[in-house]
């Protein structure tokens, strides 16, 4: 009996020393945090289209807040003059919902953001756009969206991001 309790004092004894030699938990968590350093911090998204795309008032609602104003689309934006148009977030993001859908999205980064950055905007992957002209890039087809299109000013910085998630 006193065998077994040396042996096991001696065991605990060497397990404690071990302890001692790891890193404190708190250690290995930041060095899994990403580098904030410019050269290595990837751009950071405005929203995530995909938990918006589709989706339906009550849901957006729970994802992106209280709407902040609701109007007619009299713009014209989404090319329907009868749909009702939601800003969200002090108006970086506006969706109109078409058949009860959040359809036609469009999103204005809150600060400068350039079009290179485009689609990291919406928690997107990055592709080649499909069209590019000197204010506009545009993707189609890009990752079960219809379309995706940036406008932009001359010296690169975003002005509005469209998105159309289902109809034309």
């Amino acid at each position: 009996m006193r065998v077994l309790f040396f042996v096991l004092f001696l065991n605990l004894g060497t397990l404690g020393t071990l302890a001692c030699t790891s890193q404190p938990a708190r250690t290995e968590q930041a060095s899994r945090l990403p580098s904030t350093s410019p050269d290595t911090a990837a751009p950071r998204a405005v929203v995530q289209i995909h938990e918006i795309a589709k989706q339906t008032q009550e849901d957006i609602e729970l994802i992106l807040g209280k709407v902040g104003s609701l109007e007619a689309s009299a713009d014209g934006f989404a090319g329907c003059l009868t749909c009702q148009k939601y800003t969200y977030q002090q108006g970086t993001v506006e969706i109109v919902y078409i058949n009860d859908a959040a359809d036609w999205i469009r999103v204005r980064p809150p600060a400068p953001r350039l079009v290179a950055d485009a689609l990291a905007v919406l928690g997107l992957p990055e592709r080649a756009p499909d069209f590019s002209e000197k204010t506009t890039k545009r993707w189609e087809n890009h990752e079960g969206l219809r379309q995706i299109t940036v406008h932009h000013q001359p010296d690169g910085t975003i002005t509005e991001i469209i998105v159309k998630a289902i109809t034309p």
